[in-house]
């Protein structure tokens, strides 16, 4: 599990804060490593650090580094909380990732990963770099097609800088849109939280979806293709100790540091963690933190979350 999270439209001076508080909320799917991608229609900075989103945005004010793009005519950001499953945690392991013209993020795991390695000789420490390389050397549908596992993937290609795609399969999305400004993230309650009174419709996703975002007449604008994937195939593997799932199989070793196995039982994901917020509190200033405590109470409060409607449409109190 990792938190995606982001931007695209005409950034505004509250761009920055939102993007801080999607990341700190996030932080609870993931506390490996912190990454953003920032894209304007004449720059790109990708900064990433194997620290948790408390760290990265605090300690190092990362958040300034939208900040200064806050003026720009036009902004794609994306944002990652990684909780690391194959590959080492290390700076080059963390999202965003790059690959020819794309950049992405990804929340998943890709449980065909060795076997797209050997099919298309690639050389990846991670999982989630094949899914760029399958985006920038075949079609989009092919590539999605090839992938066997659950993926939420928003990315970016940089000769379409104010086109953002994001690919749904068996995972968590949410969305947010007001005029010019789409922001997303893996949970809706850190949309709800961190655009509140800000006067957001704010949607769940659906799946087997790519979404794209873009900007028609002055106005963000939502389109939905239907897409596919292979069959569900898990592979547990890890080098960093994780075993992602629990269940009575037996394992087998295929390559040094990981594993895979054919469940022949339903299988039980592990619980998330509990969203206590309490990294993030330390690092928001005092009027931050009375929103924060409104979240708390919220969180707390089972019917806030009762979703109604079908996906894709605003989200209902």
């Amino acid at each position: 599990m990792c938190g995606v999270y982001g931007f695209i439209g005409k950034p505004t001076k509250e761009t920055p804060r939102i993007i801080k508080h999607l990341g700190l909320l996030n932080e609870s799917r993931g506390g490996d490593s912190t990454g953003l991608a920032v894209i304007t229609r004449k720059n790109i900075v990708i900064d990433k650090k194997a620290i948790n989103a408390t760290a990265y945005f605090k300690g190092l004010n990362k958040h300034k580094v939208v900040a200064q793009y806050r003026n720009a005519s036009f902004l794609t950001v994306l944002g990652h909380t990684r909780l690391a499953t194959t590959g080492m945690v290390n700076d080059k392991n963390a999202h965003p990732f790059m690959q020819d013209n794309i950049i992405f993020t990804h929340n998943g795991i890709i449980s065909n990963f060795y076997e797209l390695e050997t099919e298309h000789k690639t050389d990846f420490n991670v999982d989630s770099e094949i899914i760029g390389h399958l985006l920038a050397n075949i079609d989009y549908k092919e590539a999605f097609k090839n992938l066997a596992g659950f993926f939420t993937v928003p990315y970016v290609d940089i000769l379409q800088p104010d086109l953002l795609h994001v690919a749904v399969h068996n995972q968590v999305f949410s969305y947010a849109f007001k005029g010019d400004q789409v922001y997303y993230s893996s949970d809706i309650k850190h949309l709800k939280y961190a655009l509140m009174g800000l006067g957001f419709q704010i949607c769940q996703g659906g799946d087997d979806v790519l979404y794209r975002f873009y900007m028609v007449n002055n106005k963000m604008t939502v389109s939905k293709e239907k897409i596919t994937a292979k069959p569900y195939v898990y592979a547990g593997y890890s080098t960093s100790g994780y075993s992602y799932y629990q269940n009575d199989t037996t394992w087998k070793t295929i390559a040094p540091g990981h594993q895979v196995y054919t469940p022949q039982t339903e299988q039980k994901a592990l619980p998330e963690p509990k969203n206590t917020l309490t990294h993030s509190e330390r690092a928001l200033s005092k009027r931050e933190r009375k929103r924060l405590k409104r979240l708390e109470k919220m969180v707390n409060d089972k019917n806030m979350w009762k979703y109604s409607g079908s996906w894709d449409t605003p989200y209902a109190d």
